[in-house]
């Protein structure tokens, strides 16, 4: 059996559980897949609730191409406990997987649990002892026997498309292989007297909670998200039940952030560096994931809830749309426009499944966290580029078949076909000088005046833009051909504003903010040239060939310069040259995850 399809019972660790751990790693989990007498029993406020894998119901097999092995899924509830239980034992080796899921979307009032045990035993022999400190609605945890090892080299997926060109340090990484070597993936045991657990460590402190919503300041709607800026100075990297392992728990917190991008900054010095210490934060992140109140199932089917077959369903705020999911503020809000993407690397880097159920959760939210009226609109232009990155990584990297738990490629391709042809009509073959010329993605009409220099109404944030540019360029390179077009008039403002030829000057290739107007009743001007006089005025602009504002805007820009030669994009050439040495000389580092080569 290849090793990394067996259980070495040395390294078999509960990676994915917190407080008061127990594991006796000297027990064998032999044949577990076809073994009826796998349990987990649940202690909540005094009473114990058994889940047992022969009493549940099969949802299939899934057969992962990537890691090579085929994982079961046993669904199984109880009318007299609000928490679902998936067993996951693998059909081709001793790995066991029990997953816990809280949350339903049909005729379920939502309510958070307080803190509860679980025990999970195999037949008379007790495997794991749980303490979980309390279970949000529509979040999850698990315990697994083995992580799934790390077995896709980083320059394989980079040659496959299945990441952007970064600048690779060390050649072809694998990484750590070991699952269980980075400590930093590793949870905290209590001082809880168990007879066989790993040692004790300390007791988790969650944060207050947040609100759940998806709205941009454009729409005008829902409520102003909190700010627990101050919650996230000195983030937690390390995972444990309902934590976050850093990820910043306000999602809506503006600014940049090491958890936003095509990756987050962890995967991304994993990517160029092969660092242990950074691939066992992305692997924290992962199971944080978890944690995010995104994991809207249907109970009726297993899977994320087909949001094509209830097209006006929606768990918006307290909108009163037909069938409405209702929601339950947590200890982490979920937010488009500044959503990071916490599982599509750790799925691709190992073939878990249970990554690749994060990623459709968190593509899913994003559709179904807007009322069904402005599922087609620009909330916010970064929300569009986010929410466009998750979308073509589910559709890329979802099998054609699934089992009952998953949603098959088919769905995702579909979504994927209608925001083209959206896309195409409301921006690309618009007229309005707005789109035809600077290729803006969205509205400007709903912005708030900001300064003299950013009146109501009359401007965009190029920046934002070029994530969209950006992401636009690397679903052309996971091969989504017909996107083409799209990215190629996207990657027109960028061209525009780093070639030197359009009439703006390239010595602001990224303004924080970019008037095309005086007003919101005021026509937009008609070219770059006049674009640049206004600006000049308004903002108090230098002409000339050297870039100035700040080097991390300038890094947005040329990640869609580095996507548009790699499309083969000629015009992209000279500026990604030029953008690329004006940022040389800022000597400024520039982030892992805008790295690109």
């Amino acid at each position: 059996m290849d090793s990394h399809r067996s259980l070495s019972r040395r390294r078999a660790l509960a990676i994915g559980v917190s407080a008061g751990l127990a594991l006796d790693v000297s027990k064998s989990f032999a044949a577990a897949a076809n073994t009826p007498s796998l349990k987990a029993t649940i202690t909540l406020n005094g009473k114990s609730h058994d889940y047992a894998m022969r009493d549940g119901e099969d949802l299939g097999d899934f057969h992962s191409e990537i890691g090579g092995f085929i994982q079961r899924c046993v669904r199984t509830t109880r009318s007299d406990c609000p928490l679902i239980v998936y067993f996951r034992p693998d059909r081709d080796s001793e790995r066991i997987e029990v997953v816990f899921e809280l949350g339903r979307i049909w005729n379920t009032q939502p309510a958070h649990l307080d803190a509860y045990s679980v025990t999970i035993t195999l037949g008379d022999e007790q495997h794991a002892a749980i303490e979980v400190p309390k279970h949000f609605w529509f979040s999850r945890w698990r315990w697994q026997s083995e992580p799934r090892p790390v077995v896709s080299k980083i320059n394989d997926l980079i040659d496959q498309k299945l990441l952007p060109p970064y600048k690779v340090e060390g050649g072809d990484l694998v990484g750590n292989t070991s699952p269980s070597a980075p400590g930093a993936a590793l949870p905290q045991a209590s001082n809880a007297d168990h007879p066989k657990g790993l040692p004790g460590g300390g007791q988790i402190k969650l944060p207050d909670g947040g609100k759940i919503t998806a709205q941009g300041n454009a729409l005008g709607l829902g409520q102003k998200t909190p700010d627990t800026s101050g919650k996230n100075s000195a983030p937690d990297l390390t995972y444990s039940i309902m934590g976050s392992a850093g990820i910043t728990r306000n999602m809506g917190q503006t600014g940049e952030r090491p958890d936003i991008g095509m990756v987050t900054e962890y995967q991304g010095r994993y990517i160029v560096t092969g660092a242990a210490d950074a691939l066992a934060i992305v692997r924290a992140q992962a199971e944080g994931a978890g944690t995010v109140p995104w994991h809207m199932r249907d109970e009726k089917t297993g899977a994320p809830v087909d949001l094509n077959l209830y097209s006006t369903m929606s768990w918006y705020g307290a909108h009163a749309d037909n069938p409405h999911v209702a929601t339950l503020p947590s200890d982490i809000l979920v937010e488009s426009s500044h959503q990071p993407a916490l599982a599509y690397l750790p799925y691709i880097l190992t073939g878990d499944p249970y990554h690749l159920e994060d990623l459709q959760f968190a593509a899913n939210w994003n559709r179904g966290g807007l009322p069904p009226d402005y599922r087609l609109t620009v909330p916010q232009t970064r929300g569009f580029a986010w929410s466009m990155r998750t979308l073509a990584q589910a559709a890329k990297v979802t099998p054609a078949s699934t089992p009952r738990w998953l949603l098959p490629r088919a769905y995702w391709i579909k979504e994927l076909s209608e925001k083209l042809q959206w896309v195409t009509t409301a921006f690309v073959d618009n007229p309005d000088p707005l789109y035809r010329v600077f290729r803006v993605v969205g509205e400007i009409s709903g912005r708030r005046e900001e300064s003299p220099a950013a009146p109501a109404g009359s401007y965009f944030a190029p920046w934002e833009d070029d994530f969209v540019a950006a992401v636009l360029g690397w679903i052309v390179l996971m091969g989504f051909e017909d996107w083409r077009k799209v990215f190629l008039w996207k990657l027109g403002s960028t061209l525009a504003r780093t070639n030197g030829q359009s009439g703006w000057s390239r010595s602001w290739p990224s303004p924080y903010r970019f008037a095309l107007r005086t007003g919101p009743t005021v026509p937009v001007v008609g070219s770059w040239a006049e674009a640049w006089k206004l600006n000049a005025r308004l903002q108090d602009l230098e002409e000339g060939d050297t870039a100035h504002g700040d080097p991390v805007y300038m890094a947005y820009a040329r990640a869609g310069l580095v996507m548009g030669v790699h499309c083969e994009v000629a015009a992209a050439q000279e500026p990604l040259q030029w953008i690329s040495s004006q940022i040389a000389q800022l000597n400024r580092p520039v982030a892992y995850k805008w790295q690109l080569a």
